[in-house]
């Protein structure tokens, strides 16, 4: 599924596209994928290398949920009012050590944890707006 970035969050804005692969050197083929670990001993977003590589990502990365549309916009930088902003590791996957953000995306799209400790989310789509990578993930 191809989502429209640009219309998601022109959309986002008001409420206050190609699928992404890339290889890995190491392990071949990975597809990009965020997952969302919520625990009583870790509460964490993790972005795969390739699509915190897509987005270009350094220190920081800001969350938009997108509720009725069930989509989770990810960028370096929204340029939106109330966007989540977290800092992120160095190394090859990209985590965000923030339990006010895993519990805002567990929250907003009612995720259920209750047989297990971890989601991952790997429908996403890529767009540039305004010179920013944007990633449109899937949460179902």
């Amino acid at each position: 599924m191809v989502l429209n970035v640009k219309d998601l969050l022109q959309k986002a804005k008001q409420t206050e596209n190609v699928p992404v692969a890339v290889k890995n050197e190491h392990k071949g083929v990975s597809k990009p994928s965020l997952s969302v670990v919520y625990n009583k001993n870790s509460k964490r977003v993790t972005l795969t290398a390739g699509l915190a590589d897509a987005l270009s990502l350094e220190e920081s990365v800001d969350f938009f949920p997108l509720v009725e549309d069930g989509i989770l916009l990810v960028a370096k930088k929204l340029n939106l009012e109330n966007v989540s902003t977290g800092k992120i590791n160095d190394g090859g996957k990209r985590i965000c050590y923030s339990e006010p953000i895993s519990a805002m995306i567990v929250k907003a799209f009612s995720l259920d944890y209750t047989k297990c400790t971890s989601k991952a989310f790997d429908e996403i789509s890529l767009d540039e707006i305004d010179g920013i990578k944007v990633a449109a993930v899937k949460i179902k």
